[in-house]
């Protein structure tokens, strides 16, 4: 019965391992395509040199992507909250290849 137990427990937790080893930052099909026309947006928006913030993709919104782009202040460009509002979410809609919005930290 003992070894009944511990082979089940092992084998419940089995798929969480391999979940957590498989987890990691989310990625999509042709992400550099979508981050060049974010880098465009923001470029044209705000005028914010290159290398002064970093895209990454964050999530899938339906059909829409959203991107997190933080404002390199220092150790500061991951801080979203303490770096006076400067980083910000956008929406992107792959088919129309445009951001669609804003969306602010907070």
């Amino acid at each position: 019965m003992k070894h009944l137990c511990l082979v089940l427990a092992f084998l419940m937790a089995a798929p969480a391992v391999a979940q957590a080893q498989a987890s990691g930052p989310p990625h999509i099909d042709h992400e550099a395509d979508y981050v060049q026309m974010v880098v465009k947006y923001v470029r044209s928006s705000r005028g914010w040199p290159d290398g002064s913030y970093t895209v990454d993709f964050y999530a899938k919104d339906g059909d829409n992507l959203i991107f997190s782009v933080a404002y390199g202040r220092g150790d500061s460009s991951t801080n979203f909250v303490g770096n006076e509002g400067d980083s910000f979410k956008v929406l992107l809609d792959p088919k129309r290849k445009k951001v669609e919005r804003e969306m602010y930290f907070g």
